[in-house]
């Protein structure tokens, strides 16, 4: 017996992703509770796109993980979450 299946695609997002050399170091994430690689809050702007009054914001929610005791570092994996 033959089953078809017909699939609808109703919404198409496509995000451009820019190439970019990114050095990034590792520290701990409380939030992830493990070793992270992190980015600076400039290198988060550049491969977002994102504002930096919104990385803020998404740290200060606790949306992204802002690290180091100046928070200037984003955990790189709570970002790539929320953003992609």
């Amino acid at each position: 017996m033959k089953r078809s299946l017909k699939v609808t695609i109703t919404k198409v997002s496509r995000r451009e992703v820019i190439s970019a050399n990114l050095e990034t170091y590792h520290a701990h994430c409380k939030s992830c509770g493990c070793e992270v690689a992190t980015l600076s809050k400039a290198q988060a702007l550049k491969v977002t796109g994102l504002e930096a009054e919104t990385i803020d914001e998404l740290a200060a929610a606790g949306e992204i993980h802002a690290i180091g005791a100046a928070n200037d570092r984003i955990c790189r994996d709570s970002l790539f979450r929320k953003v992609w």
